[in-house]
């Protein structure tokens, strides 16, 4: 399976108008054509305005025909009409799952915690093993599942984008400091070397037609 990352940006205050028109007019075509969305948000904290979206296929085969199909849709067209001049830019990548996650066909969660770990070239794959081993089960254990955790395909390489879900912002620093606390913690930090080179992360809300289900 493969991801379709999609992150545009939209001109100051038009975020509402464009989240209303995309979902009277622009989901249902997405629906017939590609499927339910694996994700639908915007930011709540960090790079305002910005609409973070992922969409689901088989294979680069899938996506291009079931892509070529919506684009040939009238539908689609007169979406975009409507939508003329509230996109300042658009960024894409391709995601793969890691090997042990599995993308979830709900939402879940008020609040997501949206990180990407860029990693020193050859050391992602000895990282992702020490996370899964060592980190994981400390992760599930206080946050639960994550809503995403995805190695990039095409794009920024080297990269990790994991998604967390949370009910408030005081339930992800409730969590987190728990999981802080947890010594099983500490020894993944000890164990995981210095393969990170940078993170960033953001906090996104669900749109209101991709809504979150505890």
């Amino acid at each position: 399976m493969i991801i379709d990352c999609r992150t545009y940006t939209l001109v100051a205050r038009k975020l509402p108008e464009y989240l209303k028109i995309f979902g009277e007019h622009g989901l249902p075509v997405q629906k017939r054509h590609l499927g339910d969305p694996v994700g639908f948000y915007f930011t709540e904290i960090g790079p305002l305005n910005q609409i973070v979206h992922l969409w689901g296929y088989e294979d680069y085969a899938d996506m291009e025909r079931k892509r070529t199909a919506r684009s040939a849709d009238p539908a689609w067209k007169a979406y975009q009409e409507k939508t003329v001049g509230f996109v300042h830019s658009q960024e894409t990548k391709i995601l793969r799952p890691a090997p042990f996650f599995t993308p979830p066909r709900a939402p879940r969660g008020q609040y997501i915690d949206f990180r990407v770990y860029t990693l020193i070239t050859a050391r992602l794959r000895g990282w992702l093993g020490v996370f899964e081993k060592l980190a994981l089960p400390v992760q599930r254990k206080y946050l639960g599942e994550p809503v995403g955790f995805y190695l990039a395909d095409v794009g920024h390489v080297n990269t990790v984008t994991h998604l967390w879900a949370y009910e408030s912002l005081a339930d992800m620093e409730k969590k987190r400091a728990a999981r802080n606390a947890d010594p099983a913690w500490g020894e993944y930090l000890k164990n995981q070397g210095e393969a990170i080179i940078d993170q960033q992360t953001k906090i996104l809300r669900p749109a209101p037609f991709f809504a979150a289900k505890g």
